[in-house]
């Protein structure tokens, strides 16, 4: 979030006085400054928030009515470079500009969505570059999509999305860690060159998808699953997506089912792993080759990956009956759950007095979800404890 901040030229005024870099604007904004003489003193860290569910945290862009765009793109350029000189094919990943807005904050009384006009126009400016570089597919990350947006928003998509489709690129819309529900429809109505959809999340409406696009789109399923390291069962998923394949053709594109970011990179490098446990796992680099067993077997038909499916099929069952998976003492107690375990022994009256006595607590007891910020005193205190200087 906070590359593309920087990407299109939104950056708080705060970061930017003085005669700082933009390296060092960037760690402002990320981090904060405060030591004495600095040009970007002092300068306090912009907000972080979760992303979505995950326990991954952004830097919330910030808007004012004041806003405005500049396009910077040479860090971007410079990556599709680098790829290029490794041999890959670049497909560039950018958050889109309604998801941008949508995750962002207004400093002032100001609707972020005003500024969508002017964002629109850096948009088309960052296409155009990315056309002229040479790249053939952009990636246009929209998971503001598997929220419950307001009418004006899901306007504001189709009116993006049209002003974006004079392009030479072309555009995989993506969708991420939830259903589109009702903008499902709205997404089938953009002008864009393919969907992706959360597969693992969004099961349930991914053959709805592949029904409703047009059938020159693209339908891109995350059919494994990013954000855990464990095995597929791709015995299974090929069974999910071989009628998609015969509705997609060549149109099926098969990805995780978000950025591989939340997962460790490789298990080939793990040595403390228990070898039972290590069976089970996949981490970025496992998922990737999960992906290219289930491509060949959608291609070429799955006995040209039998043996790899063979021994998937042994790794899923074997974590299925593991001992160290299922603990039969634990089976055993839920066997042995009969109703009168469902009902109370005592009324509501007595247990109120009994937890009263145990716990003491207040009448309305209050706890935080997660932690506080750390106040200016509490930081001083902890750095005396840890100096010695005060006792527990």
């Amino acid at each position: 979030m906070l590359d593309t901040s920087f990407l299109l030229g939104n950056v708080p005024a705060r970061a930017t006085t003085g005669s700082i870099s933009a390296f060092d604007a960037y760690f402002c904004v990320a981090r904060g400054h405060a030591s004495a003489g600095s040009d970007c003193c002092p300068v306090h860290a912009g907000e972080m928030t979760k992303w979505f569910d995950t326990n991954y945290h952004y830097i919330v862009p910030e808007f004012s009515s004041h806003t405005t765009f500049d396009l910077n793109a040479d860090g971007l350029l410079q990556q599709i470079n680098e790829v290029r000189a490794l041999g890959g094919k670049a497909k560039p990943v950018i958050l889109g500009p309604l998801s941008y807005l949508f995750l962002g904050k207004a400093t002032d009384d100001s609707d972020p969505l005003l500024l969508l006009d002017s964002l629109l126009v850096v948009y088309q400016k960052l296409l155009d570059q990315l056309s002229r570089a040479g790249v053939e597919w952009v990636q246009l990350d929209e998971p503001a999509l598997v929220t419950e947006l307001p009418a004006h928003w899901q306007t504001a998509y189709k009116y993006a999305y049209q002003y974006l489709a004079r392009r030479q690129v072309k555009v995989l819309l993506t969708t991420y860690f939830g259903e589109l529900q009702d903008n499902l429809e709205l997404v089938c109505q953009l002008p864009v060159d393919g969907v992706h959809i959360d597969g693992i999340r969004a099961k349930s409406e991914v053959t709805l998808l592949a029904q409703k696009l047009k059938r020159q789109q693209v339908l891109s399923v995350g059919i494994i699953d990013g954000r855990n390291v464990w095995k597929t069962d791709l015995n299974a998923a090929l069974t999910f997506l071989q009628p998609l394949a015969e509705i997609c053709g060549e149109n099926l594109w098969l990805a995780p089912s978000c950025s591989l970011l939340h997962v460790p990179v490789n298990l080939a490098i793990e040595t403390d792993i228990n070898s039972e446990v290590k069976d089970w796992l996949a981490f970025a680099v496992e998922k990737l080759q999960e992906l290219r067993i289930l491509a060949k077997a959608l291609t070429f038909g799955p006995q040209s990956v039998e043996t790899q499916l063979a021994e998937n099929r042994k790794s899923i069952n074997s974590r299925k009956s593991a001992s160290i998976v299922h603990n039969p003492k634990v089976k055993r107690a839920q066997q042995a759950i009969t109703p009168q375990h469902r009902v109370r022994s005592s009324s509501y009256h007595v247990r109120r007095d009994i937890q009263n006595q145990a716990l003491s607590l207040p009448l309305y007891p209050t706890t935080t979800i997660g932690s506080f910020p750390q106040t200016a005193d509490i930081c001083a205190t902890r750095q005396a404890y840890r100096q010695g200087n005060i006792s527990q």
